[in-house]
C-alpha cells in the first residue's frame, strides 16, 4: 500500500534532477578552480 504522505515519484524526480545537475556542475566547477589556481596564504 502507498503512503499518502509521500510526493509522486515524477514529481519528486521533476524536482530532484535538475538539483542534481546544479549539484554536479558547481562541484565540477569548484574542483576544476581549486586544482587548477594557486592561492597564497
Amino acid at each position: 500500500m502507498l503512503n499518502p504522505n509521500l510526493p509522486e515519484p515524477n514529481l519528486l524526480k521533476t524536482l530532484l534532477e535538475p538539483l542534481l545537475e546544479d549539484f554536479q556542475y558547481w562541484f565540477a566547477r569548484s574542483r576544476k578552480l581549486l586544482e587548477n589556481e594557486e592561492i597564497s596564504f
